[in-house]
């Protein structure tokens, strides 16, 4: 990731061509010919300190599924940190919550749709698990009370609601919500009509 950063990072600033000798990609007389007047923003995927560091050096924001006191005691001090660390301003460095929401008056459902990211709840990024089979059979061993609190699954929209408004009070700047209903386009009307006008 870091060399994605670095690279991303040569070929904006670059007005010429670019090589890159790394460990996992090279670059041969790279160059971006069509450019913005600004670069585009760079937010980082962190679940843990050290892309946290990686965001504080190389991005505009960090993303992030950790919410409660992971999110409030152990990466939100650690962005700062490291952002201040970096001669950045750590109010400027964005945050943002990836919610996995599933929505539908049928409540089981709608638990049932989060299915293919039970998997999360069991730790498989920390304990560095690729092959999907072994991921997917992790998953199986979800609790419902793990499935519960991992995800956004509601059979009303006061729910949806209650759980955006602990999110901002937690401190994150954009909240991104991952469409998992078993008919996605409620969701967005619920979304319109009821949960932002009550936000």
């Amino acid at each position: 990731m870091e060399e994605t950063l670095e690279i991303i990072r040569l070929l904006w600033k670059s007005d010429g061509f670019v090589d890159y000798d790394g460990d996992h990609f090279d670059l041969d007389d790279a160059h971006l010919y069509t450019k913005f007047d600004e670069p585009p923003e760079t937010h980082v995927a962190a679940s843990g300190p050290s892309t946290v560091k990686l965001t504080s050096e190389y991005g505009d924001g960090f993303i992030t599924v950790k919410t409660g006191e992971e999110f409030i005691e152990r990466l939100y001090p650690a962005v700062r940190s490291y952002t201040e660390d970096e001669g950045r301003d750590p109010d400027e460095m964005e945050t943002t919550v990836l919610v996995i929401v599933s929505y539908d008056p049928d409540y089981e459902a709608v638990v049932e749709l989060t299915r293919s990211w039970w998997a999360t709840t069991q730790n498989v990024f920390d304990r560095a698990l690729s092959n999907p089979k072994e991921i997917e059979e992790v998953g199986e061993q979800a609790t419902r009370e793990e499935i519960e609190k991992k995800f956004l699954i509601a059979d009303d929209p006061t729910t949806i609601t209650e759980q955006l408004e602990a999110y901002a009070d937690m401190g994150f700047d954009r909240i991104a919500l991952g469409n998992m209903s078993p008919e996605p386009e409620q969701l967005f009307d619920v979304m319109c009509d009821e949960v932002m006008p009550s936000l």
